[in-house]
């Protein structure tokens, strides 16, 4: 058991320093634009990359205005497009339908892999995922502030964009109040980059800038503490977590019950009662610390139990294939009775094992007269011919052979074959 655990061990740790060096890939890559960041270092001048990949988002919050970004944080673009729809139907204006594919996207990335993105893709769930290892400490959080993070999905990210479309206030209320990532990968680094920008910092920088410290000083003491209680996107993908294709997979018959999924796990999630709820990011530190593989990461239950289903369908259609097979080839046989006719018993050559007659002797015995006693006189010869061999006594068998010996011998003295040759007309 204890080989086992050092075993489990090892592949966990294994597993979850993939995921981190998964998550700083992702984090470059989203920032791929190094030249437009150094740019602007020269230059001593806010400037932001103009990739034309920044007209599509990105899984996670990944904010369009860092310096070397080269997508969209969907939130952002969900929010300037409601605000922008919002002000073209009160000017009377055609809607730009196009910025429906930001919806089509989150609803895409939720269908597929739920929260999964906020686990292994989001660049500031990563640094959250830092800041927990400072003090190893996961408090719980009461589940009344999880709900939090729905009201600022509704009330900043779709009503305020809807419904504030004054032309002076046109912009993303989540982003411009709250956002800790936009706030850490674009504002100070613009800030810390450009001096007139600076001067120009006012209520709503101070607002963001607390806001920022706030949740990383929180995130040292609740693992994941922006993902629990603010993030607007996580609320959003956690919608779909009981429903997309890959989620986890739990056997109650399985689990040990050690409690070691719950342990690790930063989402503070009872594992072994809801494994897919809603808060689960996907990041499988309990598939990788569970001793009896009860938890497993099922890139479907949808996909893996259609495999299985499409396996047993197949074997029940080859069963009624042969089936019929079988039903066809009866029917061949016998149409009527739709079963094989049985053959009769055929007529066998039958010698005794013992003392066997004569070749010349040997006659033909059915088995359906070997029910028939032999007469008296039959009796006679069948006695001396076991007093001629002996004292053999012969068997049933050889008994009905010898009866039928006499009546042959009889018949045969009836006819002309078995009269004498001089007797014969």
């Amino acid at each position: 058991m204890a080989k086992m655990s050092k075993q489990t061990t090892s592949v966990s740790a294994f597993f979850i320093k993939l995921r981190m060096w998964i998550q700083i890939g992702c984090l470059l890559v989203l920032n791929s634009d190094f030249a437009a960041f150094f740019r602007g270092v020269m230059k001593r001048k806010a400037s932001i990359s103009k990739a034309t990949t920044k007209q599509f988002c990105v899984p996670g919050l990944n904010c369009y205005s860092c310096p070397s970004a080269i997508g969209a944080c969907p939130i952002g673009a969900l929010q300037f497009w409601l605000n922008d729809t919002a002000n073209k139907i009160k000017m009377g204006q055609e809607v730009n339908l196009s910025g429906l594919y930001i919806l089509g996207m989150m609803g895409t990335v939720g269908a597929l892999a739920g929260r999964l993105p906020c686990g292994w893709i989001c660049p500031f769930g990563l640094v959250q995922d830092w800041l927990g290892r400072i003090t190893k400490s996961n408090r719980k959080i009461a589940g009344v502030f999880k709900y939090l993070k729905y009201a600022v999905l509704i009330v900043c990210v779709i009503i305020l964009p809807s419904l504030a479309i004054d032309g002076m206030i046109l912009s993303p209320w989540f982003c411009k109040l709250l956002c800790p990532s936009g706030t850490l990968f674009a504002g100070l680094p613009l800030l810390a980059l450009d001096a007139d920008l600076r001067s120009m910092v006012g209520v709503f920088t101070i607002v963001k800038v607390s806001f920022l410290v706030f949740v990383i000083v929180m995130s040292m003491f609740y693992k994941r503490f922006f993902c629990k209680v603010f993030c607007p996107l996580g609320a959003f993908w956690g919608l779909f977590n009981r429903v997309s294709v890959v989620r986890l997979k739990y056997n109650h018959q399985q689990c040990v019950q050690c409690k070691r999924c719950e342990d690790v796990c930063p989402m503070n999630i009872k594992v072994t009662q809801e494994p897919n709820t809603a808060e689960c990011i996907r990041c499988m530190r309990c598939v990788t610390v569970c001793p009896s593989k009860a938890i497993d990461m099922n890139s479907s239950i949808v996909l893996n139990d259609r495999i299985e289903r499409y396996k047993t369908f197949r074997k029940v259609k080859q069963k009624e294939m042969m089936q019929k097979m079988h039903d066809k080839m009866l029917q061949k046989n016998d149409p009527k009775h739709n079963t094989i006719e049985e053959t009769p018993p055929e007529m066998t050559i039958v010698q005794p094992e013992a003392a066997a007659l004569p070749v010349s002797q040997t006659v033909l015995c059915l088995e359906d007269h070997s029910e028939e006693h032999p007469t008296e006189d039959e009796n006679i010869i069948i006695e001396n011919y076991g007093a001629d061999n002996g004292g053999y006594q012969p068997t049933d068998t050889e008994e009905c052979d010898i009866s039928e010996q006499i009546r042959l011998d009889e018949a045969l003295s009836d006819t002309e074959i078995g009269k004498p040759a001089e007797d014969r007309d």
